[in-house]
């Protein structure tokens, strides 16, 4: 069994960044990062509640350390807030912010 994050992002940020119009585009540059290192995938999202949420499906057996520099490198190129939070779902539940990363 792999993994289940969420990338949960404010959608404040959608309102006030000038270098994305919609979660769409994280999703589909973190999608392309995930499949070419054969880590996983963007399995869908959706907003609600204040929040974009991004679905990302890790294959079994990979370090979810590799997952968050795909991750990282998509918060630098994006620029997205400090304040997104990183829900991992499974194997067991664990959360994170942005600003936890380095």
């Amino acid at each position: 069994m792999g993994a289940f994050l969420e990338l949960v992002i404010p959608l404040s940020f959608f309102l006030d960044d000038e270098v994305v119009d919609d979660r769409q585009d994280i999703e589909d540059a973190l999608d392309q990062l995930l499949c070419e290192a054969g880590l996983g995938e963007v399995s869908g999202g959706g907003s609600g509640a204040g929040v974009a949420i991004i679905d990302i499906e890790i294959v079994a057996n990979i370090d979810i350390g590799k997952v968050i520099e795909k991750i990282t490198e998509i918060r630098q190129r994006f620029r997205l807030p400090d304040d997104t939070r990183i829900i991992q779902h499974q194997p067991h539940e664990q959360f994170s912010t942005l600003s936890n990363l380095h």
